[in-house]
């Protein structure tokens, strides 16, 4: 079978078809790309969760996620069995993803509604149908980089030098929750690193300062697994004072994702475990679906009723 990932980050462009095929090689996936710069550079589809979401506020069709709802609907009458369609849920919505699924589904259910409308009953009936057999949402918790931490081997498979490999009481034990509480981590202030100057990053654009000082990591830096991974690659004299790069590290990391053992403790990483369970079940490869709990937001359900997509 073939599956069509539409995703919103540069590590899951890079990396996450790489990751599936390993754990589901029989099958094919492809990893579609937003545009192309003029340098040849893909990327991925704009994200929708950067901001906080709200479940009353109304959708336009100028909204990154309607415009990305309507690439995957776009995509109804290409060869793919399966659409998967990735965002992360970032810190700002952590505790919302119910939130985030109702403007899913809102979202999809609007240009069912404007099939309806522009072509007639049959033709929005033959859309719904597509979309509830075919397509599914699902959430990286609170980004992609998580997956890593979960995965014993995927720092080092990220680059992190053995030197600064964390001890693990200092990972969380759930990664969608905590990533690293190393009170190294949660104390550096920038000192040193060259892209602050002086007198100090705190008077830097949040875009020039270390990640782990960016804008709203602040206060929530244990459960920020992309600025985590920053600090783990710290290097005084580079950009941003790191040397780590998602496109680089991450999506060859992401790639060797070993997903049992990602999803070795049956009541962590609950996003993730929906998420391969879903595509277990889609591909016909019951035999691999994991054990455990998975998140009640995404999880897919044989025989649900009043569903949108496969799965919400």
């Amino acid at each position: 079978m073939k599956v069509a990932l539409f995703v919103t980050g540069v590590t899951e462009l890079e990396g996450l078809e790489r990751a599936l095929k390993e754990r589901f090689p029989d099958h094919e996936f492809e990893a579609l790309v937003f545009q192309k710069r003029r340098h040849g550079r893909a990327e991925p589809f704009p994200s929708f969760t950067s901001a906080t979401l709200s479940a009353d506020s109304p959708l336009s069709n100028d909204e990154p996620l309607v415009k990305l709802a309507q690439r995957v609907i776009d995509h109804q009458h290409q060869d793919a069995d399966l659409v998967l369609l990735l965002d992360d849920l970032e810190l700002t919505n952590i505790g919302k993803a119910d939130v985030v699924v109702s403007r899913v589904r809102a979202a999809f259910t609007k240009l069912i509604h404007d099939r309806l409308a522009a072509r007639g009953r049959g033709a929005a009936d033959r859309l719904a149908r597509w979309l509830r057999e075919t397509v599914s949402f699902h959430l990286a918790a609170p980004m992609v980089e998580s997956w890593l931490f979960a995965d014993p081997n995927g720092l080092p498979h990220a680059g992190v030098p053995a030197a600064r490999l964390p001890s693990p009481h200092h990972l969380g034990q759930n990664p969608e929750q905590h990533t690293l509480t190393d009170p190294a981590y949660l104390n550096d202030d920038g000192a040193g690193c060259a892209c602050c100057g002086q007198p100090g990053c705190a008077n830097q654009p949040s875009k020039l300062r270390p990640l782990w000082l960016g804008k709203g990591v602040q206060g929530r830096r244990e459960q920020h697994p992309k600025a985590a991974l920053a600090w783990l690659h710290k290097d005084a004299a580079a950009e941003r004072c790191s040397t780590y790069k998602e496109s680089d590290h991450g999506a060859k990391s992401l790639g060797r994702l070993n997903w049992p053992f990602a999803l070795r403790d049956p009541t962590a990483m609950t996003f993730l475990r929906a998420l391969h369970n879903d595509l277990a079940e889609g591909l016909g490869e019951q035999g691999l679906i994991l054990p455990g709990v998975t998140a009640q937001e995404t999880t897919f359900w044989p025989g649900r009723m009043n569903t949108v997509l496969r799965n919400v």
